[in-house]
């Protein structure tokens, strides 16, 4: 079913639609049917729940696609999606592909159609219908590369239902939730433990999770924790599970955030099942017995999830949910219990705490019961430490060279009470620049360093500049008079390593230029007579875009001015050679990254051994210095710029926490009760030569650096911030970090 069209925007119509009935395929197509988009789609997931179709669910898809040729895959139906996507945004194409049987799925039209899409979505009907005719075919490898070459995928109830990591297959019909929780191996529960579709970017995204569609309309709770619970049970890995209710849709973009998405009043709601330990009974013939922790997400508060590390969702919205004598407990297991100080989930308000009484008091008996129920089921070292992220931030815009030639500034966030960068204010003596990472999330990262800043500095925090730069990729939607990067990760393009704006426009500029420009205009001794340092920082991509700036740049700072850099808690860095550590820790979970061994450990550095035919790169540009460089580091020469990195000012911030790989901990079950996230940790062949985890290449390449340069001057140290995983926002405000940045 669809909703009501709210915009109209349409295409250029061919002269007559196409329509073709073969006995592989049914194919219906409208709009410039007779030749491909010239457009680069952008990576991103649409999981919908069935009912009526979200508006603007589509609009996200369309807009993903670069509004290029979108196809429908469907078993059953018609072609009525057609006119529906084209009325909700500019498309080349849209069209309709009923496939017949499993001689479609090598159909040279269908495969084709396939290649030609810039994106592609999944028709409710009937997934043991897709997975019997699709599965296992050249159609599903075409469909797998298309994910490859970004383009954004979707779909809706049955078309949703296959898009999980693992998938119910309802090959012999429809199980129910009181015959799951009655028997969990009944004869309707049919399950696939591997994927349809791998999606990427980011890699794993959904791999361990399973999705349910028209979820609390068709009551369908209970069967979902017995889908978790058999997979879990039978492969001995944890798994997650969504279900989606109807008129609801979650859109995830290539770093893993979801964004609930609702059509009117009474659709956008999703759950997220995270059960932290193995079923407690799952057996044929028996009751299930098994408890998860639950995140209610909705649309209608403005609700984001993270399907990378699990989290997000508003702490007052999760709670727990237990199965035993074949029923749920609580009994309404769509909602948290309810409390004297929440609002019904219909009403307008929503506090984002729990377990608060009228009175404003807990019991300590009660907060201890609720702590427990409200426990992530994170291992918490991966990603802890304490912060303030909460502050006051805008948004602004800073003329960089090619403004002129392209009508679009770099935005940039600071404080509502701070002058924007490049006005006269003789009371600044300090300028700091914090990026933010891969989520280019920059109003957050100005959150986490200002608060930092109010630790050391209090209310003389006044003389202080801080702007967090903000990159966009067009998926984020920026604004016409922005600036913007490609999604891109060739070295040309990559920001993070220094690469070009896009490509799109009539100029571009390598990121590190813009960071160049911004700590020019706060060196401009009319505007900031009284500065007296500079510091570049930045967290995990941030990290990374910090470090290699500091090896890149040819900045230097004006006589009384100091200039420091201070990349935390990179994935990689960028070695001056071929030397990497020689790693004697084995890949086991006991010798794992251990980090009171790191502490006091010390590398050898030699050319890796056994890297030909299997990381042949292992040196290229982003991790050392081989093959093509961005335009920016081409110009400045790499001995120039080894020269230049022996003589700048690096603190290499490093948390003691940040000890995790989630895939291969995952895999080896080195964490039993909890999953070890890892903030999307860089595990190529590249990276994992530079050491088993970001503590571990952190203190190798502060020694790698040493090692280098022995023998002469270098101010080069590491700071080992204790109690700290991979999280920008405790990083930036621990002491150790402040009082390494701030002395």
């Amino acid at each position: 079913m669809f909703g009501a069209a709210t915009l109209a925007f349409g295409v250029a119509a061919a002269a007559t639609p196409i329509h073709l009935d073969t006995a592989n395929y049914t194919y219906w197509c409208i709009g410039s049917c007779d030749r491909d988009a010239s457009v680069t789609p952008h990576p991103g997931l649409i999981l919908m729940g069935g009912g009526t179709d979200v508006d603007s669910a589509f609009q996200q898809h369309i807009k993903w696609s670069a509004g290029g040729d979108f196809l429908v895959l469907r078993a059953s139906g018609d072609d009525a999606y057609n006119s529906y996507i084209q009325g909700l945004g500019s498309t080349h194409s849209v069209a309709t592909l009923l496939t017949k049987n499993r001689a479609a799925a090598e159909d040279p039209f269908v495969l084709s159609k396939i290649d030609g899409a810039d994106a592609i979505w999944f028709a409710g009907g009937d997934q043991s219908v897709y997975l019997d005719e699709w599965q296992a075919s050249t159609m599903q490898q075409r469909l797998q590369a298309a994910i490859a070459r970004g383009v954004p995928v979707g779909g809706t109830s049955a078309g949703c239902d296959i898009q999980g990591g693992s998938v119910y297959t309802g090959a012999n019909g429809s199980a129910t939730s009181d015959e799951a929780l009655a028997d969990p191996y009944n004869k309707y529960m049919t399950l696939q433990p591997y994927s349809f579709l791998k999606h990427s970017p980011p890699a794993g995204l959904l791999a361990n999770i399973i999705v349910d569609t028209h979820f609390m309309t068709r009551d369908r709770f209970g069967r979902l924790l017995a889908f978790a619970a058999r997979l879990w049970k039978d492969d001995e890995l944890p798994r997650a599970a969504v279900g989606i209710d109807e008129k609801t849709a979650i859109a995830i973009d290539s770093t893993g955030k979801g964004t609930m998405h609702m059509q009117g009043s009474a659709g956008g709601r999703a759950w997220v099942l995270t059960p932290t330990t193995m079923p407690e009974r799952c057996e044929k013939g028996r009751t299930l017995v098994w408890e998860t922790s639950v995140q209610k997400l909705d649309a209608k508060y403005g609700d984001t999830y993270n399907f990378m590390n699990m989290s997000g969702g508003a702490p007052s919205q999760k709670y727990t949910v237990s199965a035993s004598d074949g029923a749920l407990k609580p009994g309404d297991p769509y909602s948290p219990p309810r409390r004297a100080s929440r609002a019904d989930d219909e009403g307008t308000t929503r506090p984002d705490v729990v377990g608060q009484q009228e009175a404003g008091h807990v019991s300590e008996g009660v907060r201890d019961r609720l702590a427990y129920q409200y426990d992530p089921p994170l291992c918490d070292w991966c990603e802890g430490g304490a912060c303030n992220p909460q502050c006051g931030v805008v948004k602004d815009l800073f003329n960089v060279s090619i403004t002129p030639a392209v009508g679009r500034a770099f935005p940039y966030w600071r404080s509502p009470t701070a002058a924007p960068l490049g006005v006269h204010d003789e009371d600044i003596t300090l300028g700091v620049i914090v990026h933010h990472g891969v989520a280019r999330n920059g109003n957050d990262y100005f959150c986490s360093m200002y608060n930092g800043l109010l630790k050391r500095f209090g209310a003389e925090a006044r003389h202080v500049l801080l702007v967090s730069p903000q990159i966009y990729e067009p998926s984020d939607g920026p604004a016409s008079t922005e600036l913007y990067w490609e999604d891109d990760d060739t070295a040309e393009r990559n920001w993070k390593w220094g690469g070009n704006s896009s490509a799109a426009l009539s100029a571009s500029i390598s990121s590190f230029s813009v960071l160049d420009e911004m700590l020019h205009a706060m060196m401009d001794q009319r505007t900031y007579p009284n500065l007296k340092a500079l510091i570049v920082t930045g967290h995990s991509a941030g990290g990374q875009i910090v470090q290699r700036f500091a090896l890149a740049s040819s900045f230097e700072p004006r006589s009384g001015v100091t200039l420091g850099y201070f990349p935390a808690n990179p994935s990689s860095y960028t070695y001056l050679n071929d030397l990497r550590p020689v790693i004697d820790a084995p890949w086991t979970c006991s010798g794992f990254c251990d980090n009171t061994t790191i502490l006091s450990q010390r590398w050898d550095f030699a050319k890796p051994q056994g890297t030909k035919g299997t990381c042949d790169d292992y040196n290229a540009y982003g991790y050392g210095f081989d093959g093509a460089l961005p335009d920016y580091l081409a110009a400045r020469g790499v001995e120039a710029m080894r020269a230049a990195y022996g003589n700048r000012t690096v603190t290499y911030l490093s948390g003691e926490s940040d000890v995790c790989d989630h895939p291969f901990q995952t895999e080896q079950r080195c964490t039993p009760g909890c999953d070890p996230q890892d903030g999307g940790l860089d595990t190529s062949c590249e990276a994992a030569l530079q050491g088993h985890c970001r503590m571990a290449r952190a203190h190798a390449f502060a020694q790698y650096v040493q090692h280098v340069y022995a023998g002469a001057p270098l101010d080069h140290r590491l700071v080992s911030v204790p109690h700290v995983g991979h999280n920008g926002c405790a990083m930036f405000q621990s002491p150790e970090a402040i009082a390494a940045m701030f002395p």
